[in-house]
């Protein structure tokens, strides 16, 4: 499964492109419509592979953090349970970011799991989808 999260993820890098959302706006597409488009933000990003793991049978979530340089939540990844049973390892899979599958943004695991801020997390919220 390890290598088909890793081939899902580095296909969305490779075929969507970044593009931030309107200054004061927060747009949401459709994946087919980021697929048409070949762009997105975070929050399109998420939509498009967690549609692509869970049609192939993978258990996701979606991690919404708060930076601490924001006064709100401001960014949006999925994590993914490649054991498949929900109680192993959950990895993370940002596609909107420059960095590979696995990385996340500083202190966001150790945020989680205390609920202080660490790193660069303020506060980290998980949903099942």
């Amino acid at each position: 499964w390890e290598k088909e999260l890793v081939a899902l993820f580095n296909w969305i890098r490779a075929n969507v492109r970044y593009t931030r959302d309107p200054s004061n706006t927060d747009l949401f597409s459709a994946p087919e419509q980021t697929l048409l488009m070949k762009a997105g933000d975070c929050d399109d990003y998420t939509s498009v592979l967690g549609a692509l793991l869970m049609s192939s049978g993978q258990l996701v979530r979606a991690r919404v953090i708060q930076t601490t340089d924001a006064p709100s939540f401001n960014h949006i990844y999925l994590l993914t349970n490649p054991a498949g049973d929900g109680k192993g390892k959950w990895v993370p899979l940002d596609a909107s970011v420059a960095k590979p599958a696995g990385w996340e943004a500083p202190g966001a695991s150790q945020c989680a799991k205390t609920g202080k801020p660490a790193g660069m997390v303020a506060v980290v919220r998980d949903f099942d989808l």
